[in-house]
């Protein structure tokens, strides 16, 4: 009783009750003992009253519990760190048991559903799905719960309560024991509407520019066609008796004629790819290339240039689309090239979701600082008269890049050639 942290009167009475045996709780109490230097030690004592000849007797064992005192207190620091930032979290957060049901929710997914916390917990996530995306999660949940993947994330709809949908990013993983079965999910719930807002009205707008752009250049042509053959007819009935500068700006006419059509059928090229394009097949890139090399042919023969690759690999997409940007590629290589006969080729890397494609030349390469324009309509870097085109080439490259999942950039150094590389997804 002297080193016991207990005061006396609650010992004497737990030793009464055990005697009587009326409080089975009174064999085991938690306290701590002073050790001899002053200071004190946490201990589980266990006791039962005995009865001898001399009278009753209290047998006792006292267990050293620091270590466990000093767990229990870094859980529940823990446990409190954990409350913390599930009930802060930017994001909507939730704890679902295997049963589908939400156990713990917190105060921004409510927020973004429009439930309270009690309405959540009587619900499934299925129960809250958009119809159309009921099932995006339970492809993917077999082969989590198998340990073939750590974590599932899609883009989805919820409805909430009001009945509107939010647009919502998902991202879940699994709690598992120490035999690795899993215990219950874990997932977070991060408001997207506004971004996806965002990009319908985009793709709206970027639709409506492509239709506009179509129609614009398509009704030039007509006009266009009218200027240029009147002109030409000019040239052969009075060219001899033009003189001066009248020949000269007939010429002027002429070129001019020829150059706004070509303008015209690149900007219906660049309109069309997102309005034109076909759909995704398999698609085998050595193929694309060789019919790059023949579409290029003159070209090469012209320059004294070839066009090579390593073996390539298949990918999914559109394959008129795909030869555009390999040939416009290729082709704006044998154009911009230097002293020496152009040596274009192609290659690949295999990466974890996509191939990487390079096509590496060694033409007059460009200055870093025009890496972003060359990519823009009608950029052009140089005088039309030593290198010809409309500057559109590059724009539908990336376009048809865009379109397909994946990334356009180029590294060049100025007289070093250049390396123009785009990704495909391989999904």
């Amino acid at each position: 009783m002297d080193i016991f942290s207990v005061d006396r009167e609650t010992l004497e009475r737990d030793y009464d009750a055990m005697i009587a045996d009326k409080d089975a709780s009174a064999g085991l109490v938690e306290g701590s003992y002073r050790r001899k230097d002053g200071t004190f030690i946490a201990v589980e004592a266990r006791r039962r009253a005995v009865h001898t000849e001399a009278g009753w007797i209290i047998a006792g064992t006292a267990t050293d519990i620091t270590l466990r005192k000093l767990a229990e207190e870094a859980l529940r620091a823990s446990e409190e760190r954990f409350r913390r930032i599930f009930e802060l979290a930017g994001a909507g957060v939730a704890l679902i048991g295997l049963d589908r049901r939400f156990t713990r929710v917190n105060r921004r997914l409510c927020e973004i559903l429009g439930y309270s916390e009690a309405e959540l917990l009587t619900l499934t996530g299925r129960q809250i799905s958009h119809p159309d995306d009921l099932d995006m999660i339970n492809v993917q949940r077999p082969r989590l719960y198998a340990g073939e993947i750590d974590v599932v994330r899609v883009e989805k709809r919820y409805l909430r309560k009001d009945g509107s949908a939010v647009w919502a990013s998902f991202t879940m993983t699994v709690e598992r024991d120490a035999a690795g079965k899993p215990l219950y999910e874990i997932a977070i719930y991060e408001d997207i509407s506004g971004r996806k807002d965002a990009e319908e009205e985009l793709k709206r707008s970027n639709a409506e520019l492509e239709q506009f752009a179509y129609v614009a250049s398509h009704d030039l042509q007509e006009p266009l066609r009218m200027v240029a053959s009147y002109t030409q007819l000019l040239g052969k009935r009075y060219g001899e008796k033009l003189e001066g500068d009248a020949k000269e700006f007939m010429a002027y006419i002429v070129d001019g004629a020829g150059r706004m059509k070509q303008l015209i059928e690149d900007l219906l090229a660049y309109s069309r790819v997102g309005t034109r394009g076909r759909e995704f097949k398999p698609v085998k890139l050595d193929a694309v290339v060789a019919r790059a090399r023949i579409s290029l042919r003159a070209a090469l023969e012209e320059s004294g240039g070839e066009l090579t690759s390593d073996p390539l690999p298949e990918v999914t997409g559109d394959e008129l689309q795909l030869f555009q940007l390999v040939q416009n590629l290729a082709g704006n290589a044998l154009k911009f090239r230097g002293e020496a006969p152009p040596r274009v080729h192609v290659s690949s890397i295999e990466k974890e979701h996509e191939y990487e494609i390079s096509v590496q030349d060694n033409g007059i390469g460009i200055d870093p600082q025009y890496f972003e324009r060359i990519f823009m309509v009608f950029q052009r870097l140089h005088d039309k008269g030593r290198y010809p085109g409309t500057g559109i080439g590059l724009a539908i490259c990336k376009k048809v890049v865009d379109r397909h999942g994946g990334h356009l950039r180029v590294e060049s150094k100025p007289g070093e050639g250049s390396c123009f590389k785009f990704t495909l997804p391989k999904k």
